[in-house]
């Protein structure tokens, strides 16, 4: 940080209308990955000390997700969660490159 130039690439009146501040990144992130990690972890995410808690709904939504995929089963990791948490990748993009493996998809 020192002296220099910084340009603005949107007008005065959009600077006017950004916040102040960002919200904070657990507030809008899919969380998912980051709930596929703690499963693989052994954290019981209904118990898990969050340094600042989610939105409840963020993380029932990236519970329903990792369902959806297969990666758990009545709120627990799978065999099949254990593979994509190896993956370094979404578990969404983790399942389809997974799967297309398992296909002979290469």
């Amino acid at each position: 940080m020192g002296p220099g130039r910084a340009y603005r690439l949107w007008s005065n009146e959009e600077h006017a209308r950004r916040p102040l501040a960002a919200w904070p990144e657990i507030k809008r992130i899919d969380l998912a990955e980051v709930i596929l990690a703690l499963l693989d972890l052994d954290f019981n995410i209904a118990d898990f000390d969050w340094f600042e808690k989610p939105p409840a709904e963020a993380v029932q939504a990236g519970l329903e997700q990792l369902e959806l995929i297969g990666a758990i089963s009545f709120g627990e990791l799978n065999d099949i969660g254990r593979k994509l948490a190896r993956f370094p990748a979404h578990p969404r993009l983790a399942r389809l490159l997974g799967e297309s493996e398992r296909l002979g998809c290469y």
